[in-house]
């Protein structure tokens, strides 16, 4: 009411601006934390009309499967760098990384007769052991992670060229078991069991995250939490599985990959030790001063990040000597294609 005692009407308009803003920081909130994946979704709808416009075999059951498999690795390494990117570390080196262990272990498979098996887990050991390595020299000398893995990666870059024998220069992978990984495909039957069993387990880690959030008394959104996004992960799984299965069916490393990122969500988000990451990566301070160990964390995580940069080892592109002269990017590329690629390691 005015000084004259006449009411006046900006009492309502002031309440609908309230409520506007409300719902406006209700909907970033929400794309910012539980719909977050929602952007990536529509940049991707636009990016695939694009090129299907472009060509109408983008959109082809051969082009999507060949596309699945070639993002195996890329998405590995990516898993891996959850882990150090969760403490506000970064590690550059994932890429040479992944290609240097990929050479040790056709080396080791190929030349020095070892089992594909035992050449693989020496490679991601070897991995896991770089990462280590990289992370006490962040933690022990305090070197910032963007100059130690920088270097590492100049060091890695040239590994790969003393680990390449002379002469041909080059380490076939053909009739290895590694070069059969990447080029399995699965039964339909077989296919469609998988997807049942990533529907279940995604069900599960959404019961879980509703079941964590209820108890420490946090907004859960109730049981339509759980079977919207279950029930659409069932659409796009059941779609995925019949495209795959419509050309040669689903390639093995696409499950492992999946199954990767299933223990990987459950890693991050359901455990202490994933809960410790990001109280970490919020105030390392603050999680030193609660008890956690800050310096063993991040550690364990950069030896992760080397791990998971190892895993991807399906098959192995050439890597050229000529190739790696461009830039520090280009070699970096290259020696990430290392992992997958044409059976064969090669150096000019």
């Amino acid at each position: 009411m005015s000084a004259t005692g006449i009411p006046t009407t900006q009492a309502p308009s002031t309440g609908a601006s309230q409520a506007t803003r409300a719902r406006r920081h209700a909907l970033l909130e929400g794309i910012a934390g539980r719909y977050r994946v929602v952007p990536v979704l529509i940049m991707l709808l636009v990016i695939w009309g694009f090129f299907a416009s472009q060509n109408a075999d983008f959109l082809g059951n051969r082009n999507l499967t060949n596309l699945l498999v070639q993002i195996v690795v890329t998405a590995t390494i990516a898993l891996g760098i959850v882990f150090v990117l969760l403490m506000a570390e970064i590690d550059l080196s994932v890429a040479a990384n992944s290609g240097a262990c990929a050479t040790l272990t056709a080396v080791l498979v190929v030349n020095h007769g070892w089992p594909s098996g035992l050449g693989i887990a020496a490679g991601i050991l070897a991995g896991a052991a770089i990462g280590l390595l990289q992370g006490g020299i962040v933690t022990q000398f305090g070197v910032p992670s963007f100059v130690v893995t920088l270097g590492s990666q100049l060091i890695l870059l040239g590994a790969i060229l003393q680990l390449l024998p002379g002469g041909t220069g080059q380490v076939s992978l053909f009739s290895t078991g590694i070069a059969d990984i990447s080029g399995t495909y699965l039964a339909p039957a077989v296919g469609w069991l998988v997807a049942l069993g990533a529907v279940a387990v995604f069900v599960l880690l959404q019961l879980g995250a509703a079941r964590d959030a209820r108890r420490r008394g946090l907004a859960s959104g109730g049981l339509v939490s759980v079977l919207l996004p279950s029930i659409l992960v069932a659409i796009v799984t059941v779609a995925v599985v019949a495209m795959l299965n419509s050309y040669l069916g689903v390639p093995l490393p696409v499950v492992i990959l999946f199954a990767l990122l299933a223990v990987t969500s459950y890693v991050t988000t359901q455990t202490r030790f994933g809960l410790h990451l990001y109280a970490v990566g919020g105030n390392p301070d603050a999680a030193r001063r609660a008890g956690i160990r800050v310096d063993r964390l991040k550690m364990i995580a950069f030896a992760l990040a080397g791990a998971f940069a190892a895993a991807p080892r399906g098959r192995a592109r050439s890597c050229s000597r000529r190739s790696r002269r461009r830039s520090s990017a280009a070699r970096a590329c290259s020696a990430a294609r290392a992992a997958y690629g044409t059976p064969s390691l090669a150096r000019s």
